[in-house]
């Protein structure tokens, strides 16, 4: 179950067969309201036409639209879509799109790009590709990137653990599964392994680049783009400071195991 970084294939078979497993995704409002504050703190007050890229089964982009943003949200895996479309019908400020973001024809220009626990799927180059496609193409002027950042440390600590979980009952498709953690300290990713406990052959494997924030600086030459913020459990940080410290920053992945960054132009 091993894949190439750059082989694509693997995110939407795996997002796919996840659909299967889990439906409509468990977010909710509880969960969702940091996230429309923190559009609404660093994009503005509705109306705003926000671009959502990676967007799952579309509960974060529907929560959105609710509170009154234009929503255009674009997700890879066809089932995934099939989903989101369901919910888009419900809500006329969403637009649900399927698609590659680093291929996809995405009309118009937003006020932000918002990427909530997704960037990473790819190859760094792929990331920056990303980012300087979004510059190029669908920022508008003054608009801002909302971007989570996986962190190295929660998976570090993780690598080598399992977990048995039960098979969700209002979803058909869901069985009981063994998720395992792993960590690839060549290549900084997270490695999460699902295998069916009665079909092992239908396991599926994601892994996700994870950044500190120095390597996320690092990243970030040459797109354009700097943090002008940054946050790890509501609380802000300084992703440069100019001295170390023994401060254990970042370090409980029980809370999240992303920080957020808003990115704006230099």
């Amino acid at each position: 179950m091993n894949h190439y970084i750059e082989d694509r294939t693997w995110i939407k078979e795996f997002y796919d067969a996840a659909a299967e497993w889990w439906g409509f995704s468990w977010y909710e409002g509880e969960n969702l309201q940091p996230r429309l504050e923190r559009v609404e703190r660093f994009a503005g007050s509705p109306p705003k036409r926000l671009l959502e890229l990676a967007a799952g089964t579309g509960e974060t982009a529907a929560f959105l639209a609710a509170a009154g943003y234009a929503v255009t949200a674009l997700d890879l895996s066809a089932k995934n879509y099939e989903l989101m479309s369901q919910v888009a019908a419900k809500y006329p400020l969403l637009t649900a799109l399927q698609g590659d973001y680093l291929t996809a024809a995405i009309p118009g220009t937003f006020d932000a790009v918002c990427l909530f626990e997704s960037f990473g799927l790819g190859s760094d180059r792929e990331q920056r590709q990303l980012l300087q496609r979004i510059a190029a193409e669908w920022l508008a002027p003054g608009g801002v990137i909302i971007m989570d950042v996986y962190h190295p440390f929660g998976p570090i600590r993780l690598a080598g653990t399992a977990q048995s979980l039960d098979r969700l009952e209002d979803v058909p498709g869901s069985v009981d599964m063994t998720e395992r953690s792993y960590y690839d300290a060549v290549l900084g990713r997270w490695i999460d392994e699902w295998e069916p406990v009665e079909n092992i052959a239908a396991a599926r494997r994601q892994s996700i680049r994870c950044y500190t924030p120095a390597d996320l600086l690092l990243l970030l030459e040459g797109t354009g783009f700097e943090i002008s913020h940054a946050e790890f459990a509501g609380q802000a940080f300084d992703p440069a400071p100019a001295q170390v410290s023994v401060a254990e920053l970042l370090q409980d992945f029980q809370t999240d195991y992303t920080y957020t960054v808003i990115l704006r132009r230099k």
